[in-house]
């Protein structure tokens, strides 16, 4: 049993180590949004996982290319997908995460889906979020073009 731990362990940290997390300052994010905001697109997605397969379709807010900061502080690009997640971590100490290609700006507040499956979205002040994170989940979300 010990022995199964082990692996299990090592293969969780493996994993989690294999996305690397960027940084993005609330104003840069507002910046890319305003930016985007006359390009929406309605994209299709295929959905491969362990409880939904097929298609479906939502808005896009349009940023193709996402700016981001990486551990030493340098600018990387990150190309938009549907995998693209972004973890909000708010004044209150709570955490919301989103899907970035879903994330639209209306005036002081953010609104983003935070499950695909649901299709489940929320409203966040912007005066509340303390700091955000980028990632790719890497979850076999693709573009249907």
């Amino acid at each position: 049993m010990h022995f199964k731990n082990t692996i299990l362990f090592i293969g969780l940290t493996l994993t989690m180590g294999a996305c690397a997390t960027y940084t993005l300052p609330v104003n840069s994010l507002t910046e890319q949004l305003q930016e985007a905001k006359s390009n929406p697109q309605q994209i299709n997605t295929k959905l491969n996982g362990p409880t939904v397969m097929g298609n479906f379709s939502y808005q896009m807010n349009g940023v193709d290319t996402l700016k981001v900061y990486n551990s030493k502080g340098q600018i990387v690009k990150i190309k938009n997908a549907p995998s693209i997640e972004m973890q909000l971590t708010l004044k209150n100490g709570k955490i919301r995460t989103y899907y970035f290609d879903s994330v639209t700006l209306t005036n002081d507040s953010i609104k983003g889906c935070y499950s695909r499956f649901l299709n489940r979205y929320s409203t966040i002040a912007i005066k509340d979020i303390e700091s955000i994170g980028v990632q790719n989940a890497k979850k076999g979300f693709n573009y249907d073009k």
